[in-house]
């Protein structure tokens, strides 16, 4: 998540209620509009960014639609900095 313009992990949250898990077709148009790619498996990648684990079990559909992403791993390419980086 971004705090204060940092790329900050989330070690815990509540719980969500769910009424299923995202299809892949869900996680690829919802990454899409942030500029990630599926790049194979339940993987996608920005300019800068690595998200792996985004399958059904870790991307979960709320009653109104909105997913949710739980458990992924997110890595920053080598040589690249996050996008919420501020220099700071």
């Amino acid at each position: 998540m971004e705090v204060d313009g940092l790329l900050h992990a989330v070690l815990s949250q509540k719980a969500v209620s769910s009424i299923r898990g995202a299809s892949r077709n869900e996680v690829m148009d919802y990454m899409a509009q942030f500029g990630f790619r599926h790049v194979g498996n339940d993987h996608y990648e920005s300019e800068s960014l690595l998200i792996q684990d985004l399958h059904e079990e870790n991307v979960l559909v709320g009653a109104g639609g909105l997913l949710y992403f739980i458990d992924t791993c997110i890595y920053v390419k080598e040589g690249k900095t996050s996008p919420f980086t501020t220099g700071r």
